[in-house]
């Protein structure tokens, strides 16, 4: 899946370590409520954004440690 409407619930599947530590998800620039981490996925809630096509990716300390995707956020 590569849109949805703000505030879904989306699960991201990579290698991203087994505790989510002090690593966040960033959408748009904007970090997005994790509801839940594991080494191969993560879910979390996309931000209450305008409709639009946004970057995605995981950071840690400031740094991004992932692979940047872009997703759509569509109008509600």
């Amino acid at each position: 899946i590569d849109e949805a409407a703000a505030s879904a619930t989306i699960r991201m599947s990579g290698l991203f370590g087994a505790n989510q530590g002090s690593c966040v998800v960033k959408f748009g620039g904007v970090n997005a409520q994790v509801v839940s981490w594991t080494n191969h996925t993560i879910t979390f809630v996309l931000p209450n954004l305008s409709p639009g096509q946004y970057p995605v990716f995981v950071e840690k300390n400031g740094e991004r440690v992932s692979f940047q995707v872009n997703f759509t956020i569509s109008a509600p």
